[in-house]
C-alpha cells in the first residue's frame, strides 16, 4: 500500500512538474496536429475510385502516416524523462528509500503516458476529420501508445547520465519502434483480421514484462555513475 501511494504521488509529481511546461507538453500534439493537417491539405491519399485494391492501398498509406506521425511526436519529449531528477539528486535519494528501480520506472511512464499520450487519444475525433480511419484504429492507439511509452522510458532511463551517445539511441530506438506500427497498421485496416490486434497486444505486454526491468538496471547504474 505505502509503494502504491508513493507511486500515485510520484505520478501526481510529474504531471504538475509537465503543467508548469505547456510549451513542452503542447509540442507533440501540435506537431502531430500539424503532420495531419499538410497531408489533409494536399489531398490526403485521395479518393478510392481505382477499385478495391487502390482503396486498401490509400487505407494503409493513410494509417501508416498516421502511426509515423505518432510516433515522432511522443519521440520529441522523452529524452530528458530522468535527466532532470539524476542531476539534482531526486532520482538517487528516490531510490535510496527503498522504492524500486522498476517501480519507479513505472511511475514516470504512467506520467509521460498521461501528459502525453492521452492528448493524441482525446484528438482522435478531430483525426478522423482529416483521415478515413477506421473506429478500431482507436483501440490499436491505446495499445501502440502504451507500447511506445514504455519504449522511450526505458530510452529516457539509458540516456540518464549520459553525456553523449543520444542520436545513437535515438537511431537503436526507431527500429524497435517500427514493429508496433507494423502491427498497429495491421490492425486497423477495414476488416482486419484478429491477428494484427494479437500481434500488437502481444507486443505491448512483452513491453510491459520486459522494459521496467530493463529501464530499473539502467536507472540503478545512472545514480552509481
Amino acid at each position: 500500500m505505502v509503494i502504491l501511494q508513493t507511486l500515485a504521488a510520484l505520478v501526481v509529481f510529474d504531471l504538475k512538474q509537465a503543467w508548469r511546461k505547456p510549451g513542452e507538453l503542447l509540442l507533440p500534439p501540435l506537431f502531430f496536429a500539424l503532420l495531419l493537417a499538410v497531408y489533409g491539405f494536399l489531398g490526403g491519399s485521395g479518393s478510392s475510385a481505382g477499385g478495391t485494391g487502390t482503396a486498401i492501398r490509400n487505407s494503409i498509406n493513410d494509417l501508416a502516416l498516421f502511426w509515423l506521425s505518432l510516433l515522432l511526436a511522443l519521440f520529441l519529449p522523452f529524452h530528458r524523462l530522468f535527466e532532470d531528477d539524476r542531476r539534482d539528486g531526486t532520482l538517487a535519494l528516490i531510490l535510496a528509500a527503498g522504492l524500486p528501480a522498476e517501480a519507479l520506472f513505472l511511475a514516470k511512464a504512467a506520467a509521460y503516458w498521461l501528459a502525453h499520450a492521452v492528448p493524441f487519444l482525446l484528438l482522435f475525433p478531430v483525426v478522423l476529420l482529416i483521415l478515413p480511419l477506421p473506429p478500431e484504429a482507436w483501440g490499436a492507439l491505446l495499445l501502440l501508445s502504451v507500447q511506445l511509452t514504455l519504449l522511450l522510458t526505458a530510452g529516457a532511463a539509458l540516456l540518464a547520465g549520459s553525456t553523449s551517445g543520444g542520436l545513437l539511441l535515438y537511431i537503436l530506438l526507431l527500429p524497435l519502434a517500427l514493429p508496433g506500427v507494423i502491427f498497429a497498421t495491421a490492425a486497423s485496416l477495414p476488416d482486419a483480421t484478429p491477428q494484427g490486434t494479437w500481434l500488437l497486444s502481444g507486443a505491448t505486454l512483452l513491453a510491459l514484462a520486459v522494459l521496467p526491468w530493463a529501464g530499473g538496471a539502467a536507472l540503478r547504474q545512472a545514480i552509481q555513475d
